[in-house]
């Protein structure tokens, strides 16, 4: 049975996915009924938890990195069948 930590690492993995497709932290709040600022914590904590920036934030765009488009374009598809 997955316990709590597990569940809230899927969970950043699908917000972080989610800002992928959508191109914003607040489109991607908006959403999923979450608000920006948490939204803003678990890209934070999924990024801390693997040790590489995975997304470009400027104050008008949010972008993913390298690693970040490796990693969305590794997990999608997974996703998808989920």
């Amino acid at each position: 049975m997955a316990n709590n930590e597990d569940i809230s690492g899927f969970n950043d993995l699908a917000v972080f996915l989610d800002i992928c497709e959508t191109g914003g932290f607040r489109k991607t709040a908006k959403r999923l009924g979450l608000s920006p600022s948490s939204v803003s914590e678990r890209v934070k904590r999924l990024e801390q938890q693997i040790g590489v920036p995975l997304l470009t934030r400027t104050t008008r765009s949010v972008s993913p990195t390298d690693a970040g488009r490796s990693l969305a374009e590794r997990l999608l598809p997974l996703y998808a069948e989920a």
